[in-house]
């Protein structure tokens, strides 16, 4: 087996989670499973989340969340 593959935050990312910390607590993920605080949320998750708020395939997809999230995380981190 091979080792993890480990890649250490930036200090900016570190800021940004710190300030989440108290929205998320001390928990070992951030965004955790709605099941099992222990697991990490499932990768049908967002897009599940996504269907529950009312958006379709054609209004936002999982991966269109993620890469809007980082270009809004990259714009953040510039101001930091």
């Amino acid at each position: 087996m091979d080792p993890p593959h480990i890649i250490p935050l930036a200090e900016q990312a570190l800021a940004l989670l710190q300030e989440l910390e108290p929205l998320t607590g001390h928990d070992k993920y951030v965004f955790p499973s709605a099941r099992c605080q222990s697991r990490p949320l499932p990768d049908n998750g967002v897009r599940t989340a996504l269907r529950s708020l009312g958006d379709d395939n054609q209004t936002m997809t999982a991966h269109g969340f993620r890469a809007m999230a980082r270009t809004l995380f990259d714009h953040d981190t510039r101001q930091i």
